[in-house]
């Protein structure tokens, strides 16, 4: 069929169809991700950039009024080198086309070839062999072919068979491609999202096409793995930041900024929003800095060393995923391959990732100087979205053990994220509320780890969790009521009357995930003998198989706890760690919690 315009509203089916392509590839796209980082998470970054043009793009009839809205989303969702990359290649087309209710061939062709141009100029180190040859390369083709032919059909697939032969030789321009024998992954993205706008052309029916594609939007599965020769990632975070600012930003000053704090620095946008990525050991540093040139909308960050692990130390098939809230020691959580979803804080209005923008020392400061108290708030729908969809290109199943969801919404949020995923690959995923929460919590992640590492199937490590989550108890020796009342918990008249008299609860967890007032004392030592007994009889009636111990700001303390109680069961904790802020929030300092996992089960 011949296309002699392209409006709004075939804009709409051409990126739907493109996008629809480049997300049934994500799995493949992961698997061969080698540059600039051997992470695994291209294919999710460009299906995460994807959904947002898809899910927040209003398509009306003129193509500049589409254009505009399509970059706009672009920018918004953007993830990763490569998304970021290719929404600069369609918000430079944004900005070329002017106002135009339509475009012919001439016009587009004129458009795409300096919209390359912008995305070459977002990037500090342009690296050829990548996406941004491909696109310059596909860009050139359809320039050259504007004035031979008014025939988008023509067009387009002239120039499909240019970039699939630019793919093919990005292994002979850079070096790491060949080694590994792959192509690379990002240049592959972008030609399967023009393949896509080809096979709808080429179907002769565009509308139709479209809602097949729809209807049948299943990612491929590849089992193609291969043995990478990069080495872990030099720098740890992949870090993005949205930014807002009503001036014009300088570009050159930004990036000479970003290149301060490592490498793969892309900015892109630059009218009102701005989408800045850098791979950096420093992200909490990167992130205070960054205020000075807008207000921060959204931060994204990914371990890429623990991707990196993820996808080339694998013990299993099964995946486990967390979130910050579980207690436990960063070397458990890397050796056994733990994906962590981040918690996050929100301090005098600037949002923290614990444990990796945010560390206790630097909370407890904060903390202090703030007017406001500091909130936690369960990760995005997006995080967990990003989350599933990386693991599920490495995993054939994955586990998500979560925090109870009576004292937070993140369980809630994971089950929300799942949904908008397909029904094959939701199959592939169990969520378990835990009803528990920091070293309780953190016990029930480590015994599904070992299970995992024994090569325990899907349905003994789930048996293992639920078997665990009733015999797995909490009991946390509260200093101060100074948090509580802070953080809303307890009213200022109670918490006054309580420190008044010099209590010292000891909370813990019932049966619904609840926090509960156990017992209570008059002293610090008081509370700790109360915690022993019950440590002690709980041994005597059902056995415990095992024990932690967490703190916050009370190291001391702790080692105390664990003296007495290695005497009393014979055995050392299985770790002792600080717990993490969100638990901080309301323990506050001098908390000790001992957390214990019972050999049988209270109800039998």
């Amino acid at each position: 069929m011949r296309i002699k315009y392209i409006d709004g509203k075939r804009l709409n089916y051409a990126i739907h169809s493109g996008a629809m392509e480049v997300m049934r590839h994500s799995d493949h796209l992961n698997r061969i991700n080698v540059f600039p980082v051997a992470d695994g998470d291209t294919g999710s970054n460009l299906s995460s950039t994807m959904n947002s043009m898809l899910r927040n793009t209003v398509f009306v009839d003129r193509i500049d009024k589409s254009f505009q809205s399509l970059a706009e989303s672009a920018i918004l969702g953007a993830r990763g080198n490569s998304g970021i990359i290719f929404a600069q290649f369609i918000n430079g087309i944004a900005m070329e086309i002017n106002d135009s209710e339509v475009l012919g061939t001439k016009s587009f062709g004129e458009s795409v070839m300096k919209a390359a141009g912008y995305a070459y100029k977002a990037m500090l180190n342009p690296v050829e062999g990548t996406m941004i040859t491909v696109i310059r390369e596909w860009s050139r083709a359809v320039y050259d072919s504007r004035t031979v032919t008014d025939d988008f059909a023509v067009l387009l697939n002239d120039a499909q068979k240019i970039v699939r032969r630019s793919l093919s030789e990005t292994p002979n321009i850079l070096k790491v491609l060949k080694d590994s024998g792959v192509v690379d992954s990002g240049a592959k993205g972008f030609v399967h999202f023009t393949e896509g706008i080809v096979k709808l052309i080429n179907s002769g029916n565009i509308r139709e096409a479209v809602l097949d594609s729809q209807k049948s939007n299943r990612r491929i599965r590849f089992f193609d793995d291969h043995s990478s020769s990069e080495k872990m990632p030099s720098e740890r975070y992949c870090s993005e930041v949205l930014l807002r600012s009503n001036d014009a930003l300088d570009i050159e000053e930004l990036k000479t900024f970003l290149k301060g704090y490592g490498s793969s620095v892309i900015v892109a946008g630059g009218n009102k929003n701005t989408r800045i990525h850098v791979h950096t050991d420093r992200p909490a540093e990167m992130f205070e800095r960054i205020h000075k040139y807008g207000k921060v909308i959204e931060k994204k960050i990914d371990d890429m060393q623990a991707q990196y692990l993820a996808v080339n130390n694998k013990k299993s098939t099964i995946a486990l995923v967390t979130d910050s809230v579980a207690d436990l020691p960063d070397e458990t959580i890397f050796d056994e391959n733990i994906t962590v979803v981040p918690m996050n804080l929100e301090i005098d209005g600037s949002i923290f990732f614990y444990k990796v923008t945010i560390f206790p020392e630097q909370f407890q400061k904060l903390a202090e100087r703030s007017s406001v108290f500091p909130k936690s708030f369960q990760p995005s729908l997006k995080a967990f979205e990003n989350s599933f969809s990386f693991l599920l290109s490495h995993y054939e199943t994955v586990i998500g053990i979560f925090v109870s969801s009576a004292l937070s919404g993140t369980f809630n949020s994971a089950v929300k994220a799942l949904e908008l995923f397909p029904e094959e690959m939701q199959s592939r995923v169990t969520l378990v509320d835990t009803k528990l929460n920091s070293a309780a919590q953190g016990l029930v992640v480590y015994e599904a780890a070992e299970a995992v590492s024994r090569g325990a199937d899907k349905d003994q490590v789930l048996k293992t969790i639920y078997d665990s989550i009733p015999n797995t108890k909490i009991y946390v020796s509260v200093d101060t009521f100074e948090y509580m009342v802070r953080g809303g918990r307890l009213s200022p008249m109670k918490g006054k009357f309580a420190s008044a008299l010099n209590m010292k609860p000891i909370v813990s967890l019932d049966e619904d995930g609840r926090g509960v007032s156990f017992a209570k004392a008059f002293s610090r030592k008081a509370n700790k003998r109360k915690i022993i007994e019950t440590v002690k009889n709980l041994n005597e009636e059902y056995g415990i198989k095992r024990y932690a111990l967490v703190h916050y700001r009370g190291e001391n303390l702790a080692h105390d706890y664990s003296r007495v109680i290695e005497e009393l069961l014979g055995m050392p904790p299985e770790y002792i760690c600080q717990v993490s802020s969100v638990v901080a929030l309301s323990a506050g300092e001098k908390a000790v919690a001992v957390s214990v996992q019972l050999k049988r089960s209270e109800k039998s």
